[in-house]
């Protein structure tokens, strides 16, 4: 919907509701790609690979490779 003013609020709080899910932290990073904003992007990351998982399956294993 393009509408980014919003989209980084709602893709933390997402984020911060499950913290074991993975998709809405690359959401996240997909976003700060998008953005431009390569310091948050590297952040959000590392913050994927190190974070754990409650299932690891193949979308987990793609989104951190």
């Amino acid at each position: 919907m393009r509408d980014y003013k919003n989209a980084e609020k709602y893709f933390i709080k997402a984020s911060l509701m499950i913290l074991t899910l993975i998709i809405p932290n690359y959401l996240l990073w997909e976003y700060y790609v998008i953005m431009k904003d390569t310091p948050k992007s590297e952040e959000m990351a590392e913050k994927i690979l190190t974070q754990p998982l409650k299932v690891e399956n193949t979308t987990t294993l793609r989104i951190k490779s």
